[in-house]
C-alpha cells in the first residue's frame, strides 16, 4: 500500500509540474473510511467504504489484501452517489458488497469485475449482508426508520422479504441458513430459527442503569446457540457503560453482561470477532479516548479493554484464527498476527482535520484529528504517520510546537498537553485530560525549553491560559479574563505576548505571562481571532473570521486593517512570516501574502489546484528554511516546495493520466486518451450519474504508453456520465456529456 501511495502522490506531483503549477499535495488520502469487511482465509481480506468529497460525488472503494492486511490493492473505485456499507465473500472468487440505494455489487472472479444487482426497494440501504454460498444470502436493509430483511436463493437475481421491522436495525449474523439474529436501535432484538420468519426477543434489563439509548451494533454467533452483542456506551450523557449482551438460546432471550468496575468503558461497541467459543475481540471508540479494543477470554461474559494503540473510531473487527484486522472511520488499519499480543498500523491516511504544522530545519511536524502525528525528516520528500498515544488516550491535538528536532509539545482536546523528547517517537502527558467536552486546548507557544503557554477554554466561554516554567512539569493558570474561548497565542519577545479568542477578544501580557489584561480592540464586528503573529518587534497581525487586526505595541492595542473583499466571510486560521517580514496567512482555500506589513494582500494559492485536492479548509501554515510554504488542511498537507530530484526541465516521460474526452459534449462518438506508465491490466468503464455501470469500453492487458480509444455511445440517452480508468492498483475518473 505504501508503494501505491508513493505512485499516487508522485503521479499527481508530476501532473502539476507538467502544467507549470507551483502547488502540490505533499500528503493526502487515497483511501476511504471503512464500514465493512470480511476475511476468507488467513491472508485474504476485504474492506469496503465511502468518502464524501466536497464539490463532487462520493467515492466508493473496495479493497483487497492477500497478506493478512499488510498491503492493500483497490479492486473497485468510482465516484458515485452510493455509500459502501458491508461486504461478504463465500470463497476466494465469489463475493457481494452492499451499498446504499438498494445496490449490491457481485463478483465471481475475485474482484476483477463486478455486476450490479438490486434489492426490491431501492430507498433502503444494504446495511449488512451475509451470504452462505453463491446463491443463498440475506440483506439487512434500512432506510433510517424501518428495516426489511431480504433473502435470495439465486445469487441476488431475486429477493424475498422475510421481515419488515418498524425500527432501524444495525447488525445481522447467522450461524446457519436457518439460525440468525438481527439487532438494532432502541434495544430491538430479532431472531429466526427457520431462515424465513423473524421473532422479536424481549428487551433485557440493563443492570439498573438508566440508559438514554440501547442501540446494538456489534453481533457475533460463537456456537449454534450462543451469540454476543455489543452496543451503546456514553460518557457525555452521564456515565453509561458499554452495553454487552449474551444469548444462549439462539437469540430468544438475552442477558445484560455487567462488567467489573475496573473494566468499565463508556464508548459504543461497533463490531465483534471470535476465533473460537471463548476468545474474542470487540471494538469501538470516540474522540476520547480514541480506538477502544475489548478482549474476552470467557465467551463474552467479561470484557477488558487493552491499551489503545490508535486514535480512530474503530468500526469493524474481522479475523481468521489469530489474524485480526481492525479498521474504521478514517481509513486507518491496524492488524495483529498473534491475536492481539502485538499490533501494527498498516494503512495511515489522514481523512480527518490536520490542525497544525511546525518546521524545524529539515523536519516537518504536523498533528490533527484522532491524535495523528505526521513527520518528515527530509523536508517533505517522505512522511511517516503515527498516533500520539499517552495515558492510554489518543486525543485530537489542535496545536503543535517544536523547539528543536527532538523536543516538542502538543495541545489537545479535553485539556491534555503532550510532550516528546525523541522527535515524536513517543509522547508523555504533562497535563492530563478531562472527560469534559467543554475543556479544550487550542494553541500553544514556547519561549524556550522551560517556559511555555497553552490556551483554550475551561468551560463554555471560560478562557484559560496555562503557563509552565519547568518544561511541563507543573502548570499555573490565568482564567476567565476575556470571558471567551481562546484559540491562539504568540509572543513578540520574552516578555510581550498576546492570546486571541472568540468575539474579537485579545489578552496581552508585558511580564512574560505573569499577568494578562484585555487588550483594546478597535473593531466594528466581534469575530473570532484564530491566529496571531509578531513579525517585527512589537508589531503584529491578528487574523480571524472576516477580521484582520494590527498592533504596534506588543498587543495592548489593535486596529482593523483593510483586507480583500473575497475574504469577508472566509475563516483565516493561520499566519506566519519569513525573515524579511513578509506575511503569509491561510484559510478556507486561500493562501494570502503581504509584503507591506499587512496593508495589502495578494492571494497566491492556485485556485485550480485547490479545487482538485479535496481542500475543505486550510488550518495552519509554516515556512521551511528555503522560504517555501507548507500548509496543513482538512485532508492533508500541501506545499509550493519543488519535489526533490524532479525539475520542470526533466520530467518522467510517462505518468498515469486520463485526458478529458474530445469532443465534449459529444454525439455519438468521442475519443478518450490515457497514459499508463507500465504494462498492466487496464479497465475502462462508463457509469451513469447514479453510479450504475452502463458500458465496459476496454478490459485487458495493455503495454505502457499513451493510448486512445474511440467510444461510440450507441443507444445511450443524453446526459452526464463518468468514465473510469483503472490500471493495476491505480485509478482515475472524469466526467463526459452526451448530447443528442
Amino acid at each position: 500500500m505504501k508503494k501505491y501511495i508513493l505512485l499516487f502522490v508522485t503521479t499527481f506531483v508530476l501532473q502539476i509540474l507538467v502544467n507549470a503549477q507551483t502547488w502540490r499535495s505533499a500528503y493526502n488520502t487515497p483511501i476511504v473510511p471503512i464500514s465493512g469487511g470480511c476475511m476468507t482465509d488467513q491472508n485474504t481480506a476485504w474492506l469496503v467504504g465511502s468518502m464524501s468529497i466536497p464539490g463532487s460525488l462520493s467515492a466508493l472503494g473496495i479493497y483487497k489484501s492477500t497478506d493478512g492486511g499488510i498491503t492493500w490493492m483497490i479492486k473497485y473505485r468510482v465516484d458515485s452517489i452510493y455509500s459502501g456499507m458491508d461486504i461478504s465473500f463465500v470463497n476466494s472468487t465469489t463475493g457481494f458488497a452492499g451499498f446504499t440505494h438498494g445496490t449490491i455489487l457481485k463478483t465471481t472472479d475475485g474482484g476483477d469485475s463486478w455486476q450490479q444487482i438490486w434489492i426490491p426497494d431501492t430507498t433502503y440501504s444494504n446495511t449488512k449482508i451475509h451470504f452462505f454460498d453463491a446463491n443463498l444470502g440475506f440483506s439487512l436493509a434500512t432506510n433510517g426508520s424501518s428495516t426489511k430483511i431480504y433473502k435470495t436463493t439465486d445469487g441476488g437475481n431475486t429477493w424475498t422479504t422475510t421481515a419488515t421491522i418498524a425500527n432501524s436495525m444495525e447488525a445481522m449474523d447467522f450461524y446457519s441458513p436457518t439460525t440468525g439474529i438481527a439487532t438494532g436501535s432502541n434495544g430491538n432484538l430479532y431472531y429466526t430459527t427457520d431462515g424465513v420468519t423473524w421473532n422479536k426477543a424481549p428487551v433485557p434489563t440493563f443492570g439498573g442503569i438508566n440508559y438514554t439509548r440501547s442501540d446494538q451494533w456489534g453481533l457475533k454467533f460463537i456456537s449454534s446457540t450462543t451469540a454476543v452483542s455489543g452496543g451503546w456506551g456514553s460518557s457525555a450523557a452521564g456515565l453509561q457503560p458499554t452495553i454487552f449482551l449474551k444469548t444462549t438460546d439462539s437469540g430468544a432471550t438475552w442477558t445484560y453482561m455487567a462488567q467489573a468496575a475496573a473494566n468499565l468503558t463508556y464508548v459504543n461497541c461497533n463490531s465483534i470477532y471470535f476465533k473460537d467459543q471463548l476468545n474474542g475481540y470487540a471494538v469501538g471508540g470516540s474522540t476520547n479516548p480514541g480506538t477502544v479494543i475489548f478482549r474476552t477470554t470467557d465467551g463474552g461474559t467479561n470484557w477488558v479493554s487493552i491499551p489503545t494503540v490508535a486514535g480512530f473510531s474503530a468500526k469493524i473487527v474481522m479475523g481468521y484464527n489469530n489474524q485480526v484486522i481492525i479498521s474504521g472511520a478514517d481509513g486507518n488499519i491496524i492488524i495483529s498476527s498473534d491475536f492481539g499480543n502485538s499490533w501494527t498500523s498498516t494503512a495511515k491516511f489522514p481523512d480527518g482535520t490536520i490542525s497544525s504544522i511546525n518546521i524545524i530545519n529539515n523536519d516537518i511536524y504536523s498533528c490533527g484529528y484522532d491524535g495523528t502525528f505526521f513527520k518528515s525528516s527530509d523536508l517533505g520528500s517522505t512522511f511517516n504517520m503515527s498516533f500520539m498515544v499517552s495515558g492510554n488516550k489518543c486525543l485530537w491535538s489542535k496545536g503543535i510546537y517544536f523547539l528543536n528536532e527532538n523536543l516538542g509539545y502538543a495541545a489537545s482536546q479535553f485539556g491534555q498537553v503532550l510532550k516528546t523528547t525523541n522527535a515524536g517517537a513517543s509522547w508523555n502527558q504533562v497535563k492530563t485530560d478531562s472527560l469534559s467536552n467543554f475543556i479544550n486546548n487550542s494553541g500553544l507557544y514556547f519561549i524556550n525549553e522551560n517556559i511555555g503557554f497553552v490556551v483554550g477554554n475551561y468551560g463554555s466561554n471560560v478562557d484559560i491560559i496555562y503557563k509552565t516554567t519547568d518544561g511541563g512539569g507543573s502548570w499555573s493558570n490565568s482564567q476567565n479574563k476575556a470571558f471567551q474561548n481562546l484559540n491562539c497565542i504568540s509572543f513578540a519577545d520574552a516578555m510581550h505576548g498576546a492570546a486571541g479568542g472568540n468575539k474579537s477578544s485579545i489578552l496581552y501580557t508585558t511580564d512574560q505571562g505573569t499577568t494578562w489584561n484585555p487588550a483594546t480592540v478597535n473593531a466594528v464586528d466581534q469575530l473570532a481571532i484564530n491566529g496571531i503573529n509578531f513579525y517585527n518587534g512589537l508589531n503584529g497581525i491578528a487574523v480571524g473570521t472576516g477580521i484582520f487586526l494590527k498592533t504596534a505595541d506588543g498587543g495592548a492595542t489593535w486596529n482593523e486593517i483593510t483586507f480583500p473583499s473575497y475574504l469577508q466571510s472566509a475563516t483565516i486560521s493561520g499566519i506566519c512570516h519569513d525573515s524579511s517580514g513578509t506575511l503569509y496567512a491561510v484559510g478556507k482555500t486561500y493562501c494570502i501574502k503581504s509584503t507591506n506589513s499587512g496593508n495589502t494582500w495578494q492571494n497566491i494559492m492556485d485556485s485550480v489546484f485547490a479545487a482538485h485536492t479535496y481542500i475543505t479548509a486550510m488550518n495552519s501554515i509554516a515556512l521551511d528554511k528555503s522560504g517555501f510554504i507548507w500548509i496543513a488542511h482538512g485532508k492533508g498537507i500541501i506545499t509550493n516546495s519543488p519535489v526533490t530530484g524532479i525539475t520542470k526541465d526533466k520530467v518522467e516521460p510517462l505518468t498515469f493520466r486520463l485526458e478529458q474526452n474530445y469532443p465534449n459534449p459529444f454525439n455519438p462518438s468521442t475519443m478518450i486518451s490515457f497514459t499508463n506508465p507500465q504494462n498492466g491490466f487496464v479497465t475502462l468503464k462508463l457509469f451513469d450519474i447514479l453510479g450504475r455501470e452502463v458500458r465496459i469500453m476496454y478490459k485487458g492487458e495493455m503495454a505502457a504508453g499513451t493510448h486512445t480509444i474511440n467510444f461510440n455511445a450507441g443507444n445511450l440517452p443524453s446526459g452526464n456520465y463518468i468514465y473510469y480508468l483503472q490500471v493495476n492498483e491505480k485509478f482515475i475518473s472524469r466526467k463526459m456529456t452526451l448530447l443528442k
